[in-house]
């Protein structure tokens, strides 16, 4: 096997040397180092991200949902879910045939709730909240039909 040609580190730090400039005073930011600027953007925007989407989620769920409720239902979420939500929301952003994939599946899902009917749908997806919120019992017990009355 022949040897892989090394290359000097002086030169390979001259090159990336080069592309920077000198100026540190122009560099945005708090620090004056660019990779701590760079964490503490990430950190800042994917906090901030969370605080939206749980606010947005509180408030789609407070529509048909107590307050507290809502709260709990979004408290309550397991691994899987966030789990499953993350890939989705990953494989849709990285490419278009990624979100061409996501979009449909999640068209076929509208489709099949629709298919099932508005009452039908609206308890199946109730009794998948329920399991995360424990106020949600008492909302659900009065849409539910009474079998035994006939």
């Amino acid at each position: 096997m022949p040897k892989r040609k090394s290359v000097p580190v002086n030169r390979v730090a001259k090159k990336a040397h080069a592309d920077v400039r000198d100026d540190t005073r122009n560099t945005a930011g708090i620090s004056r180092n660019p990779a701590t600027n760079i964490i503490m953007a990430d950190i800042a925007m994917r906090a901030g991200t969370a605080i939206v989407r749980r606010a947005v989620e509180k408030k789609i769920l407070g529509r048909r949902y107590t307050r507290t409720a809502a709260q709990e239902i979004v408290k309550n979420r397991t691994l899987t879910q966030t789990a499953a939500r993350a890939v989705a929301a990953r494989v849709a952003t990285r490419s278009v045939p990624g979100a061409l994939l996501v979009g449909g599946g999640l068209l076929a899902k509208v489709w099949f709730d629709w298919a099932r009917g508005q009452r039908d749908s609206r308890l199946a997806g109730d009794r998948a909240l329920l399991s995360r919120s424990d106020e949600l019992m008492d909302h659900v017990a009065d849409d539910e039909p009474d079998w035994d009355a006939s």
